[in-house]
């Protein structure tokens, strides 16, 4: 598993966080995620474990907020970062 946390949007129009996850850089596929596939809708929290990932894989993150009026409006991608799960 991973867990990803980032800072809160102070945005008052920001209603919650996509997930986006994949095996390669800029290509957010992801489908093993127990959670769901990408880009995952995270709510409003600001920190999410995604389970079920395979162990040793190197996986490429990025979050992108969306508005409170239409989920369907997104902000831009945030820089994106990488996780290699490992077995505890």
């Amino acid at each position: 598993e991973v867990t990803l946390s980032w800072p809160y949007s102070v945005d008052d129009t920001v209603g919650g966080y996509y997930i986006f996850y994949g095996d390669r850089p800029g290509e957010y596929l992801g489908r093993e995620a127990v959670e769901g596939y990408s880009p995952l809708d995270a709510g409003s929290v600001t920190s999410v474990t995604l389970s079920g990932l395979n162990n040793g894989k190197i996986y490429y993150f990025a979050v992108a907020s969306y508005s409170k009026y239409d989920n369907r409006i997104m902000g831009e991608l945030s820089r994106e970062t990488f996780a290699r799960p490992k077995r505890k």
